[in-house]
């Protein structure tokens, strides 16, 4: 479910359903990264909460825990704590790491800052720009957009000026 729908937020269209004692589980799938949002869908028992552009692998990796949970469900009437347990963790904590985790040179807090940057469709930016935005040197920042770039939110184009070496401008993709 996404949060931006069309006539309301998808988080009221939830705490609307879950008011009729709806017992099916949400995967949230949005481009809402609101503190706020994400703490309301954890109160009201969401599944997984992903932050768009989604990668293939993350959604992949969340459909096979969703598969997982419901058949670790229906696996037998009675429960003992390890039971429990393996649900729990199969909900809550056998995440996947995020795409660019584990990057050499690639902070988190800061790549979700640069899709924030570029959440603007009007946004376009030089490594240098970035730099300047993120308080970093130029080579970090273009190591964050060519990320963008692998990662399959930002896509690059050259510039050619009129003296000079060409310029790669970032847009975020549409």
């Amino acid at each position: 479910m996404d949060n931006f729908l069309p006539d309301g937020k998808g988080i009221d269209l939830i705490r609307h359903t879950i008011s009729t004692n709806y017992t099916g589980r949400i995967i949230f799938i949005t481009a809402d990264n609101h503190m706020d949002t994400i703490s309301d869908a954890l109160r009201m028992g969401v599944f997984d909460y992903l932050i768009k552009p989604v990668h293939y692998q993350r959604l992949q990796h969340t459909l096979e825990r969703f598969t997982r949970y419901r058949s670790s469900l229906r696996s037998s009437e009675q429960a003992n704590q390890t039971h429990v347990d393996a649900l729990f963790n199969i909900q809550a904590k056998e995440q996947t790491a995020e795409p660019n985790s584990g990057l050499r040179g690639i902070d988190e807090n800061t790549f979700n800052r640069v899709r924030q940057i570029f959440a603007d469709p009007q946004a376009v930016h030089t490594a240098d720009t970035l730099a300047q935005i993120l308080g970093s040197s130029k080579t970090t920042a273009r190591r964050y957009l060519e990320q963008g770039v692998k990662n399959n939110f930002l896509e690059a184009e050259i510039s050619y000026g009129k003296v000079g070496r060409p310029e790669r401008l970032y847009r975020g993709k549409v």
